[in-house]
């Protein structure tokens, strides 16, 4: 018994596969609709070597298309954000386009006598808003830097968007050097500042070598010997001066110690001005009470010295005499102790014995 078959099943299926392979095709070779993309122009002024159709388009690291053409132009002159044509040789601007394929066909009317720029094309999805003040580089990606693509950059949400000028075709985003290209022009000019300060030395020693003689090349011989001995001088005398910089430093030590205690010792001395001050006042006060007394005691020395004095000065007379007997009578009681038991031995009158 022989299997039935469904022929339209497999017929629909090859369909399908087919289908499917050929829109795969189609992504593949970058083949698909374009009413997504928005195409713009920019002016590289540097080599686009590497950049080719079909080269990625990035916004900040994200793809957001792809470069549709590069080509040469003749005749025109762009500035930022326009491209106006300013001469045309013979009424039509000379370009040479570079295909899919990466191959080059060169195209009539070149102008002679013109400067020829490159000129990009690139195609970018509608939803990226492209300002004015966005800008577009060539870019290297990976450790060898072999894949090239164009990176956009700016775009400030104050700045407008980018709009062709009048009479262009396509908006012109403004170019700027890329790093490589930085970098190379950095060091294009150093190196024409070493060949120029190189040159410069050469010419100095030239001149020297004219100017200095065999008998100045002696003197300047002895020259540097005496700098050469000088110079070991000041090396045993920077020894030497180490060596006092090291014993200082114990005394600086000690200094630093002296002045940390001073905050102590203004202390001290601010609590001894206080006291001496507080004792200057009171003796003020006592000399103050002093010279009270003396105003009140006045009067009384005074009226002392009119009455009292006369009767002080009759006393101090009898006191004299008196101490006067007083002394007598001990020098008797010392020459006779008895004289204070039996009193003094009584003179014999006249015609006693």
């Amino acid at each position: 018994m022989e299997p039935r078959v469904n022929y339209a099943l497999v017929g629909l299926f090859v369909l399908v596969l087919t289908s499917v392979f050929l829109v795969f095709t189609l992504w593949l070779v970058g083949v698909g609709p374009t009413a997504d993309y928005r195409t713009y122009a920019v002016y590289p002024p540097e080599s686009v070597a590497g950049i080719t159709a079909e080269s990625l388009v990035k916004f900040q690291g994200v793809d957001v298309g792809k470069v549709r053409e590069a080509s040469i132009e003749a005749g025109v002159e762009v500035e930022a954000g326009t491209a106006t044509p300013v001469r045309e040789a013979g009424g039509t601007p000379a370009s040479i386009e570079a295909g899919a394929d990466g191959g080059k066909r060169a195209v009539e009317g070149v102008g002679e006598g013109m400067r020829p720029r490159v000129r990009l094309l690139i195609d970018v999805r509608r939803e990226v808003e492209i300002r004015a003040d966005t800008t577009a580089r060539l870019a290297t990606q990976g450790l060898t830097g072999l894949l090239y693509f164009i990176e956009l950059r700016g775009g400030a949400g104050t700045s407008p968007p980018l709009e062709p000028a009048p009479g262009a075709p396509y908006p012109v985003i403004r170019a700027e050097l890329s790093d490589l290209a930085r970098l190379q022009q950095s060091g294009t000019e150093l190196l024409e500042e070493a060949k120029g300060a190189a040159t410069e030395l050469r010419q100095t020693l030239a001149s020297l070598r004219t100017l200095v003689g065999e008998d100045d090349r002696g003197h300047l011989r002895t020259t540097l010997g005496d700098a050469r001995t000088a110079a070991a001088g000041l090396a045993q005398a920077t020894g030497t001066l180490n060596d006092y910089l090291e014993r200082l430093g114990p005394a600086l030590d000690d200094l630093t110690r002296s002045i940390a205690t001073l905050p102590g010792l203004a202390e001290r001395a601010g609590t001894t001005l206080e006291a001496a001050t507080t004792a200057a006042g009171t003796v003020g006060a006592a000399a103050r009470r002093l010279d009270q007394l003396a105003g009140e005691a006045a009067p009384v020395l005074k009226t002392l010295n009119r009455q009292g004095l006369p009767e002080l000065t009759a006393l101090l007379k009898d006191l004299r005499g008196l101490t006067g007997r007083l002394d007598r009578l001990a020098e008797d009681l010392a020459r006779d102790p008895n004289l204070l038991m039996q009193g003094r031995p009584r003179r014999p009158g006249p015609g006693e014995r």
